[in-house]
């Protein structure tokens, strides 16, 4: 594994004083003296652990110090990590993938990430994809590298989130389709799209439709092919916020605890293997559900107007160009005309999962 300045960074000093110029995030960083010995060590890419030999003995903060500070210049897009797993554990590496498009990513691991890798099981066992994302454990550090992304140091505890989030920027920085920000569940040849501000409680809504006579086909992320004129649900793991812990821990089953783990923004969060996955089907009608959690009252199902629902997939939906060209527009409206739209209320999830499973199956 080796480190060293990313080509979008620029080390200089004007006056005696070291700075670091980022010309991702347009910024200057003042550097100190042990950062800026730090830095002036990666203007040549070296191996991770040879700085670490230079600095554990000589930098009176200790790694923890340069720990911090080198997971502080990754965060900042000012490190370019390569690392060269393929051989490193033979027969033992930890291996998905996960289609997206007419696509795929290639997830990989090295076995020291088994605990938490378990959460991808759903998906097939294969390597041979186009893109490749990688992750391991390194000391009190964990390294993502991605095809086509700088790679990412981050602490260890923080590493099953990093890589989920690596993950979905690979594929939404490789995807021509529309990232529309949704729960997906599929009952029949039916796909319903459940929408929300985040913490409506999407992701719990679609656990407690999953032991219903619905199937849980993606959690976040749906992609709008407007090519095609399709939706296609990203198969990623639910991620479950503290309150949902108790409910769902053993919804993978006895041989898959679910992992804790702690992402960037500080918030507590479990993922699991979705359940029950397999490839969805063809899917021959969609409907659009705008999902409201309230504090109290029975779940209420009603009809919507599809002209409100057109800018709320607008509100919630991402392009690679950040910006809905006039043929997005076209797709999504042909997808609305195609299908229904509801809106949710509701206050226990158990209840409004009853309520979409007798109301929407058919």
């Amino acid at each position: 594994m080796s480190i060293g300045l990313s080509q979008t960074s620029l080390p200089f000093a004007l006056e005696g004083s070291a700075a670091l110029f980022s010309e991702e995030r347009q910024e200057i960083y003042d550097l100190d003296g042990s950062a800026a010995a730090v830095v002036a060590d990666l203007v040549e890419p070296q191996p991770l652990a040879g700085l670490y030999d230079k600095f554990d003995t000589g930098m009176r903060n200790g790694t923890g110090w340069l720990d911090a500070f080198l997971c502080d210049l990754s965060d900042k897009g000012l490190l370019s990590i390569k690392m060269e797993t393929r051989g490193a554990h033979p027969g033992r590496a930890l291996r998905s993938i996960l289609p997206f498009d007419r696509s795929a990513i290639s997830l990989e691991a090295s076995p020291d990430c088994s605990a938490w890798f378990s959460a991808w099981s759903h998906l097939p066992r294969s390597a041979g994809a186009p893109l490749r994302a990688v992750a391991a454990p390194w000391r009190k550090l964990g390294i993502v590298t991605v095809t086509g992304l700088p790679g990412r140091l981050v602490p260890a505890d923080l590493l099953p989130a990093a890589f989920r989030f690596r993950v979905v920027e690979a594929v939404l920085a490789t995807s021509s389709s529309i990232a529309l920000h949704c729960a997906s569940l599929i009952m029949g040849n039916t796909l319903v799209l459940l929408l929300g501000e985040p913490g409506a409680g999407k992701s719990t809504l679609a656990m407690c439709a999953a032991r219903r006579e619905m199937r849980l086909a993606g959690d976040d992320i749906a992609l709008i092919d407007t090519a095609q004129g399709v939706i296609r649900p990203l198969p990623l793991p639910p991620t479950l916020k503290e309150g949902s812990w108790d409910r769902f821990g053993d919804d993978a089953g006895p041989a898959i605890a679910m992992h804790r783990t702690t992402r960037q923004d500080g918030v507590e969060v479990g993922y699991l293997p979705l359940p029950g996955y397999s490839a969805p089907p063809e899917i021959e009608r969609c409907v659009f559900v705008a999902i409201q959690r309230r504090h109290e009252g029975a779940a209420a199902l009603r009809a919507g107007r599809k002209q409100d629902f057109l800018r709320r997939l607008c509100a919630d939906s991402r392009s690679s160009s950040g910006r809905a060209s006039v043929e997005d527009m076209d797709a999504m409206i042909a997808l609305l005309q195609k299908g229904d739209v509801a809106d949710l209320t509701y206050s226990d999830a158990s209840d409004a999962a009853d309520l979409l499973a007798e109301r929407l199956v058919r």
